[in-house]
């Protein structure tokens, strides 16, 4: 995987959903930040990917990272937190 690109999709994507975030009230404007379908399958299964390996991180981890692992909170990927503007805006 090139990080070059990995972090341009982040930026990307970090902004896209702040412009859902932000305009709410569904103007014509917010359809230039939502993604075609095709593009968000792929995202979907990148949110997925991550949890996987998070679930798996927890399964292997000693129980003592394990807590400190259940007291932090979890920052959302650029991919996810995307997907979570979709959601809001549709809903």
């Amino acid at each position: 995987r090139n990080s070059g690109l990995s972090q341009l999709r982040d930026v990307i994507l970090t902004n896209l959903a702040e412009q859902l975030q932000n305009n709410r009230f569904g103007s014509e404007e917010d359809e230039h930040y939502r993604l075609n379908d095709e593009l968000l399958h792929y995202i979907l299964k990148i949110v997925v990917r991550e949890s996987c390996i998070l679930i798996t991180k927890c399964q292997t981890v000693s129980k003592e990272d394990f807590q400190k692992l259940l007291s932090t909170v979890p920052a959302a990927s650029s991919c996810l937190r995307y997907l979570m503007a979709v959601q809001n805006h549709l809903l």
